[in-house]
């Protein structure tokens, strides 16, 4: 463990150096090689609007961030590379959302417009986000999106078939929470799911155990690190929360002492905020040694209002209140909370019928997953400010606390132990 700690000495550093790197290589693509997509992704968002419903989801997609992503992807400035890999400038209109100020491409010269700057995040996405657009166009994306989530979802859920059963039916109800068609079709969504999907394939799958013991803190650093380099502030928890319980069922099912399995957690956790912090930290010193006091005066304001106990309207919302304002906003799909009660009901049924039964000799150890549970209440409670407003998708970071409580009802009524000691 405390190699690991000192080992983050030189990758968080490196993780920056090499992440500002490539936010430079991805300003040498020319952004008028995107600009000539501008006309097809302005008719989309015309017709959608900044905030559509997904049909099948029923959830609303952010054509409002997704349209500054492609602003910025597209961008043509005369700025340094220096500047531009610090800044990440986007067009904007006065009163206007992006998605307005994209669609008015459809008729240039109508309105005047600006540009601005967006330094306070990382914007790494933009090293796939400008060559995929050039290429693509915005619906290009989309499709290609869904396919590549699905087929990575499709791959995780037969590892779970396979080797961990008894998150199988929890997970795959996890995944409706999060409503995979409208993150598919946004790119705003796309980063954390995308890191959640490879992270906890890569820990199930591990074929020559480079993940066991402590070393799997390092996946978790690395995931933290890239959460805070592509991530807008979505739901960013959940790519420490939804492998986290893999990890939990893991270490229950190898047999690991509660109290080794518990230290081996709280450093994961640890492992996932030294990195996710230590990025935006990273974006933060590079941005306020570019621009100086105006920089940190903005980020200190920013940080502070995001925190507190507002809405939108400034209105006072006390931090128990924004939480529930998400847990509301979860369960909003009355389906989905029928299922959950459902399944939930009936794994405790079953705990109640076999009094410990099969799931027995998990004991105490089920309390470790009162860990992933809690992470995204406490991130959700401090950051109270930015969820009441937004919690149309934050909401999300709570899926993986659902996702938790219901595996450990699953061990605890001993569902597929059976065939996980086969295939385990």
């Amino acid at each position: 463990m405390k190699k690991i700690l000192r080992n983050c000495i030189w990758i968080v550093p490196v993780g920056i150096l090499l992440g500002f790197l490539l936010l430079l290589a991805s300003f040498l693509l020319p952004g008028s090689l995107c600009k000539q997509q501008e006309k097809a992704a302005a008719a989309i968002l015309k017709e959608e609007g900044s905030y559509p419903l997904e049909i099948y989801s029923q959830r609303q997609l952010d054509n409002y961030t997704d349209s500054l992503m492609l602003l910025e992807a597209a961008d043509e400035g005369t700025e340094s590379l220096l500047d531009k890999a610090v800044n990440i400038y986007h067009t904007a209109e006065k009163g206007r959302s992006p998605a307005a100020t994209l669609a008015d491409q459809l008729e240039p010269g109508t309105v005047k417009t600006y540009r601005n700057a967006y330094s306070r995040y990382w914007h790494g996405f933009l090293i796939f986000l400008k060559p995929a657009y050039a290429l693509l166009g915005f619906n290009g994306i989309r499709t290609l999106n869904l396919a590549i989530q699905h087929g990575l979802l499709t791959a995780l859920v037969l590892l779970l078939h396979r080797r961990r059963t008894a998150c199988l039916l929890p997970f795959l109800l996890t995944v409706l929470f999060l409503a995979p068609t409208a993150i598919g079709k946004s790119l705003q969504f796309s980063s954390v799911y995308y890191i959640i999907l490879i992270e906890s394939i890569l820990l199930l799958w591990d074929p020559k155990r480079l993940l066991s013991g402590d070393r799997v803190g390092y996946l978790f650093l690395l995931s933290g690190m890239l959460t805070a380099y592509l991530d807008l502030l979505t739901y960013p928890t959940a790519a420490l929360t939804v492998p986290l319980v893999l990890l939990c069922v893991r270490e229950l099912r190898e047999e690991t002492g509660r109290r080794e399995a518990l230290r081996r957690m709280l450093l994961c956790v640890l492992l996932w905020f030294v990195g996710y912090a230590g990025m935006w930290a990273g974006k933060w010193l590079i941005a306020a040694a570019y621009n100086g006091g105006d920089f940190v005066t903005g980020l200190l304001n920013t940080m502070k209002k995001r925190t507190s106990e507002t809405n939108a309207y400034q209105d006072h919302v006390s931090r128990g209140r924004a939480l529930w304002v998400n847990i509301k906003m979860m369960f909003e799909n009355r389906h989905l909370l029928v299922l959950t009660v459902f399944y939930a009901s009936a794994q405790l049924a079953l705990c109640l019928r076999s009094r410990g039964g099969t799931g027995k000799g998990y004991g105490a150890g089920l309390l470790l997953f009162l860990i992933p549970a809690a992470v995204p209440v406490g991130w959700n409670l401090l950051l109270s400010n930015h969820g009441t407003i937004h919690c149309w998708f934050t909401y999300r970071a709570l899926a993986p606390a659902l996702f938790s409580l219901l595996t450990a009802l699953s061990l605890a009524a001993g569902r597929g132990e059976e065939k996980e000691k086969r295939n385990g």
